[in-house]
């Protein structure tokens, strides 16, 4: 969240380009000392379904991260995670429709305190106030506390004094 809050702000497309390359780095120092990466790439010598697999893999990643990315922008972390967790409650549900198994209690007080704690996050959020507003353009800006009537108040104050102001100290 707070790359997007920053002046300027990042755009998701540095975001993820730094986050892959500091990532690969990582994978890379990881690799080498044990063996692995060799024995990777002749396994993708070996198997020419692999590459096609990994370069679709790697388009699905972009697209999910870009998205998330995109989500955090538009309507802060809170959300996009409330998002998220509704997506693998979903998920599940999908998998007792497509693969039958058997169902039993513990499914459904599990679901309902997923539910329940999602909701409880939703309706915190909606209390504070969210993390975001959308603003014109579509760009994101972090919802301003709206002290018009603290500002009067402190404009009165000053006129009239505040309670610790003695006269007779004056």
């Amino acid at each position: 969240k707070a790359f997007f809050r920053a002046v300027p702000p990042a755009s998701h497309v540095e975001v993820v380009a730094y986050s892959s390359m500091f990532g690969s780095a990582w994978g890379l120092l990881l690799l080498l000392p044990t063996g692995e990466l060799g024995a990777a790439l002749r396994h993708g010598a070996k198997q020419p379904q692999v590459l096609p697999l990994l370069v679709g893999s790697s388009i699905c990643g972009y697209a999910s991260v870009s998205v998330v990315l995109l989500l955090i922008k538009l309507y802060g972390a809170t959300v996009t995670e409330l998002v998220k967790s509704m997506r693998k409650v979903l998920t599940v549900a999908l998998s007792f429709v497509l693969y039958p198994k058997p169902f039993s209690w513990k499914y459904a007080v599990g679901g309902a305190a997923v539910l329940i704690s999602l909701a409880a996050t939703q309706e915190l959020q909606r209390r504070k106030g969210g993390d975001v507003s959308p603003a014109e353009g579509g760009e994101a800006q972090p919802f301003a506390r709206d002290t018009s009537e603290e500002d009067s108040r402190a404009d009165r104050s000053s006129d009239v004094g505040s309670v610790d102001d003695d006269p007779h100290d004056k």
